[in-house]
């Protein structure tokens, strides 16, 4: 009770930016102090941990059918605190490296969320074995694993290896072929590849994004930036997602896709656009008020808007044609 307390004590303090608090606390909870004391370049050396965390009697039948004696139960009850132990650290070392991540520790972030999935590769292995025991197994972490492999990914793509970063979400999209979070990832590292492979394969993993995830206003976001900056196709192009997204989207979701089309538009230097941008981060704020990006532009907007119209008319923005 006391561990499940900590963790979720930690977990609150990382939502609320606390985030060297929510560190300090999750590494005294997963009993991960060593870690603390790890330099950069122990990532070298860094290697999956064996399988050898359990042990068994050798005695012990294997028959499914045989009645479990005195030292199978034992065994067993040793068998279930074990893997207990493993699902709870793998739950804190995620926890950890993502606080890490959060704080721009890319190098503490890879070694915890590194030992995260090589606990859960140990558990995998030994879950058959675990199920020949009759033990009940713990609870499930293995929700963990495709959040944990993005999180990696981005720790290693943030520390300059981008090459293993997409390694490493190519084996999250193994164990998820669904997952937007891990297409959406794809597209950025491909993208930073900058190959003709590369492109095509980042516009292939939006599209499937999209056409699965069709009201989740992140993938077009990513699209019309993989459009304007990596395809380099004009504003308009970009634009043009950003306008399917709030066709699909749902209004009370579509705050960072108006955000978007305002600062697209802002970019350009008639008085018209510059008015539509306007209209677009007070549509973005009233879409959700809770929204400080979108507050903050369009205070900016509003005030180079005062601006501007101070000026003399020799300066002011570009009339339309």
């Amino acid at each position: 009770m006391l561990c499940a307390c900590l963790c979720l004590q930690a977990i609150s303090l990382s939502h609320a930016g606390y985030i060297k608090e929510a560190i300090t606390t999750l590494i005294t909870l997963s009993g991960a102090t060593e870690l603390a004391t790890l330099s950069t370049s122990a990532l070298a050396s860094l290697t999956p941990t064996p399988s050898s965390s359990l042990s068994f009697p050798t005695n012990m039948s294997s028959s499914s059918s045989a009645t479990p004696s005195f030292a199978d139960e034992t065994s067993a009850s040793i068998a279930n605190k074990a893997a207990t132990s493993q699902q709870h650290r793998q739950l804190y070392l995620y926890h950890l490296g993502t606080a890490y991540l959060v704080d721009q520790n890319f190098s503490m972030a890879i070694i915890s969320l590194q030992q995260a999935e090589d606990i859960r590769q140990r558990c995998e292995r030994e879950s058959s074995l675990q199920a020949s025991l009759r033990v009940d197994l713990p609870e499930d972490v293995s929700y963990l694993a495709v959040p944990c492999l993005v999180n990696l990914s981005t720790a290693l793509h943030l520390s300059g290896d981008t090459k293993q970063g997409l390694q490493v979400l190519e084996a999250a999209l193994d164990l998820d072929p669904r997952s937007g979070d891990v297409l959406n990832n794809l597209v950025v590292l491909l993208s930073h590849e900058a190959t003709p492979h590369s492109v095509d394969h980042a516009e292939t993993c939006i599209k499937r994004a999209l056409s699965l995830h069709r009201k989740d206003p992140r993938y077009y976001n990513t699209y019309a930036n993989f459009v304007l900056l990596v395809q380099q196709q004009p504003l308009a192009a970009a634009l043009d997602v950003l306008f399917e997204g709030l066709e699909e989207v749902p209004d009370c979701e579509s705050s960072s896709l108006l955000l978007h089309i305002g600062n697209l538009l802002a970019s350009g230097d008639t008085l018209t656009q510059q008015n539509e941008a306007l209209d677009y981060f007070e549509r973005a704020v009233s879409a959700d008020p809770q929204n400080g990006r979108a507050v903050a532009v369009l205070a900016a907007a509003v005030e180079r808007r005062a601006e501007h119209e101070s000026r003399p008319s020799s300066v002011r923005l570009l009339p339309d044609k």
